[in-house]
């Protein structure tokens, strides 16, 4: 196993010194050009570590930029699919909320106490 480790990082030194020689000759004929290359992207490209992208720690949204954050993408979403905001919210109304009758919910609890007399008497304790 040591040794396909080392096979591997050995492979990896010498594609790194191919991909090393490739940008400097890109350096080059960049140069002959008149332009200069990003080094950003050439100190990636020669084996440097990419920028550190992402918040920074402790970083904390107020729930009033998250509100306009959410409020901005339901427009831009809205847009997408040819519609404005209010048009959208008036084309989906919200659904009625289906309440029991106390006459129901007194059968309901009747049965599911029934249930767990059975349950019990059989000695069990799940149903």
């Amino acid at each position: 196993m040591v040794a396909k480790v080392e096979s591997w990082n050995q492979q990896r030194s010498v594609i790194a010194g191919e991909i090393r020689e490739y940008v400097a000759a890109a350096q080059k004929l960049l140069g002959e050009l008149g332009h200069t290359a990003d080094a950003g992207a050439l100190a990636v490209a020669a084996g440097a570590k990419a920028f550190k992208t992402g918040r920074r720690a402790g970083f904390t949204m107020s729930a009033e930029a998250k509100r306009k954050i959410s409020i901005a993408a339901k427009a831009r979403w809205a847009a997408r699919r040819g519609q404005t905001a209010e048009a959208n919210a008036e084309a989906k109304p919200a659904k009625k909320k289906r309440n029991v009758s106390p006459a129901v919910r007194a059968r309901l609890a009747r049965l599911a106490k029934a249930r767990w007399a059975k349950a019990k008497k059989a000695g069990r304790n799940k149903l």
